[in-house]
């Protein structure tokens, strides 16, 4: 129970975030991608929280398991509650809580 994530409220979710983007995925590689994670590279339909950007690289998959997010299948969209790392590279803001798969688009 000690790498248990308490799910933040959606306000504590945004405070946390630098960015809240909805997006979706343009691919998933682990190619340029830090060791132990899978990164996925969205393109930015609207941004909610941060600025306007055309894509990020998110960080998922990785090696602590109660961490990860359910992400990320190319071609679906998401809302992402998104800390920064580096450069253009982010992760979730709040584990598994912090990506939201959303219904495809009609």
């Amino acid at each position: 129970m000690g790498n248990q994530v308490k799910e933040l409220t959606l306000e504590g979710k945004a405070k946390r975030s630098n960015i809240v983007i909805i997006g979706h995925i343009v691919s998933v590689s682990k190619l340029d991608c830090p060791d132990g994670y899978i990164c996925a590279d969205v393109a930015i339909d609207s941004v909610l929280k941060g600025k306007e950007k055309e894509k990020v690289r998110i960080l998922f998959d990785g090696p602590i398991v109660e961490f990860n997010p359910l992400c990320c299948e190319e071609g679906s969209y998401y809302l992402f509650f998104l800390t920064k790392l580096k450069s253009n590279i982010y992760e979730s803001a709040n584990g598994p809580y912090g990506v939201y798969k959303l219904p495809k688009a009609q």
